[in-house]
């Protein structure tokens, strides 16, 4: 038996986003242009992401009935081999990239101290660590919106903004 009520969650949120990229598309009386596509980044690709998973599962579904037909309970070693032939090169790539990945997992340790409130330090691993996300968030207006929210979020004025309203230290 499929268990469909695995998707309905996926088509919810693929719905969702749809609505609200079209609703926006309406409010901007049916013309956006290339700097509100990019204010709206996220619902397109949680559309596109919750898309690729529902069909992956109504295509897998497909071929593993098809399987099960031509193999019986055999076709089950298809999905094994294929876990398993994912994590070796999953744990390769691990081997592989280890420096980056110490370094993304130092960014995203850093991300989660300024979003708590925490100081985030300016040690050398801390300023090379927001460089990286700097890189990986394509710099500049971007980066820039990135900060802004991490600092709304926390409640600390921007070094500009608080110099200027005497909310500076």
């Amino acid at each position: 038996a499929v268990r469909t009520t695995h998707m309905t969650g996926t088509a919810t949120d693929m719905g969702s986003a749809l609505g609200r990229i079209c609703a926006r598309y309406c409010m901007k009386g049916f013309n956006y242009t290339d700097e509100d596509w990019d204010l709206h980044i996220v619902d397109r690709q949680k559309f596109v992401l919750m898309t690729c998973l529902l069909v992956s599962f109504i295509v897998g579904g497909d071929i593993g009935a098809r399987g099960y037909r031509s193999f019986g309970v055999h076709s089950l070693f298809i999905p094994a081999g294929l876990t398993i032939i994912l994590g070796i090169g999953h744990m390769l790539y691990s081997m592989m990239n280890r420096e980056e990945m110490a370094q993304e997992k130092k960014a995203e340790e850093i991300f989660a101290r300024q979003l708590s409130g925490q100081d985030a330090g300016e040690d050398a691993d801390d300023a090379a660590a927001e460089q990286f996300i700097r890189q990986i968030s394509g710099g500049g207006a971007k980066a820039d919106r990135v900060e802004q929210f991490v600092r709304q979020i926390s409640g600390k004025p921007s070094p500009t903004n608080g110099a200027d309203a005497g909310l500076g230290a």
